[in-house]
């Protein structure tokens, strides 16, 4: 990979991010052209999502390829900025630090959403990295084709477009495969990233720690998203923000809300969940999905569940609209249901309703105990609609807890170029800082020798 990297570093890094903005471009005039149509059909089938939010997905790869935003997230994640990646760069008084690609990169990417494969593998290619992608089998033809529009630019003489196309490796390996285990034990990899849960994720780090080159391993682990929710300032516009946080990709997002903490009474978030179905009914029409026969019979066994716990429970008897909204009144301990697993929580939210901000903490701690006992790692994201004085409350009163966004309520989707990613800047994944002094320091300590 050494010579690999080299090259990268020799186009340097407005020229590499040219690159990726050209393919951008081409991706949106394609896409508008109709050229994807069956594939968008293929990949909704495949991963269950409605077509609407399959496109809305493809509509972002158009961000994650704008230089301004990769530019931005560069200049702001590393000391030193953008321009500390192809050479040293001063500091301060005759220091310097230099960003120095890592080698060679891993990626395991997740699959409910291009974005997130796309985003490491645009960062460590433009911080000269050799990757290797590995996406799931759910979006491996989706990658592919996004990446071949490298092939486009090389066939029309666009320069260097080559050298970043040959950094880059896609292919699907099982879990299971002699490839795997040899990329993760045995290869000379520097980094691999991981996005994924158990039991995934202990294979991994267990391959890892056998390789005597000793990679960094980072782990996106799976999260979910709280709402945090004051009664009082609740309407027609905020139901249906909340409505679209259900909707937009079926709350398989690690910043979509799953669950709402309600402060008020019960009848108050009775009429709000009310006002939420009417907008779900109106929303969830546009982005129609196929549970099958076998998701539905199981989602109405669980609502007849939550009913027999004593939860009112609103839903919809659509099936290509299956919203469910079950709420309980907080009595000091959490009744959340245990039959629904995570991954089918899609257009379905449980309530929480405290009488007052004092029990969020307590709500709060119940709700990540049943977040742990199924496999996910805690809160990514917390949606708020709160006064300011109670905005800042609760960031104290959540401050032992690692959670890595507090946003306004409808925005969980929508991340600036500025946001660290669970809790790190993604060009920090795969670069590290070269520290460089030109001068002698102890002349200017001569009083301590």
């Amino acid at each position: 990979s050494g010579d690999i990297v080299r090259e990268l570093l020799s186009i340097g890094f407005e020229k590499r991010v040219s690159i990726i903005g050209e393919m951008g471009k081409i991706w949106v005039e394609e896409k508008a052209s109709g050229k994807y149509e069956e594939l968008i059909m293929r990949l909704s089938k495949a991963t269950g999502y409605s077509r609407k939010n399959v496109e809305l997905d493809l509509d972002f790869v158009e961000k994650v390829f704008d230089p301004f935003s990769i530019k931005v997230m560069f200049e702001k994640g590393l000391i030193g900025g953008y321009k500390s990646i192809d050479g040293p760069l001063p500091i301060g008084d005759d220091e310097f630090i230099w960003n120095k690609p890592i080698g060679s990169v891993f990626i395991i990417a997740p699959g409910n959403s291009v974005i997130p494969t796309l985003l490491p593998t645009v960062v460590s290619l433009v911080s000269s990295n050799f990757t290797i992608l590995r996406p799931s089998i759910t979006n491996y033809e989706v990658i592919r084709c996004i990446f071949s529009l490298l092939k486009r630019l090389i066939e029309t003489g666009f320069e260097d477009a080559l050298k970043l196309s040959r950094a880059l490796l896609i292919t699907y390996i099982g879990h299971s495969s002699s490839l795997m285990e040899y990329i993760l034990a045995k290869s000379s990899i520097s980094v691999v990233n991981y996005w994924g849960g158990e039991p995934g994720r202990s294979s991994i780090i267990n391959f890892v720690l056998r390789n005597p080159y000793k990679p960094k391993v980072i782990v996106n682990g799976p999260l979910t998203g709280l709402a945090i929710i004051d009664g009082k300032m609740v309407n027609a516009s905020i139901a249906r923000d909340m409505a679209r946080e259900m909707i937009i990709y079926d709350q398989q997002l690690c910043s979509s809300p799953t669950f709402v903490i309600f402060i008020g009474s019960f009848e108050e978030a009775r009429s709000f969940a009310k006002m939420i179905g009417e907008e779900l009914n109106k929303l969830g029409g546009n982005f129609p999905v196929d549970f099958g026969e076998d998701k539905l019979y199981r989602l109405l066994v669980n609502r007849k569940m939550l009913e027999l716990e004593g939860k009112y429970v609103l839903y919809s008897i659509n099936p290509n609209n299956p919203w469910t909204i079950a709420i309980d009144v907080f009595k000091g301990d959490v009744n959340v249901s245990k039959e629904v697993d995570f991954y089918s929580r899609r257009r379905f939210i449980e309530m929480i309703v405290v009488e007052d901000m004092n029990k969020i903490k307590l709500v709060f701690n119940k709700l990540l105990e049943f977040l742990i006992k199924m496999g996910l790692d805690g809160f990514q994201t917390i949606s708020t609609l709160l006064r300011r004085e109670d905005m800042d409350n609760v960031l104290k009163m959540l401050l032992d807890y690692r959670i890595y966004r507090f946003i306004p309520l409808g925005e969980s989707l929508l991340r600036t170029p500025l946001e660290p990613f669970d809790g790190e800047f993604l060009p920090r994944y795969f670069t590290y800082p070269l520290y460089i002094r030109s001068n002698r320091l102890l002349n200017k300590f001569k009083d301590l020798m």
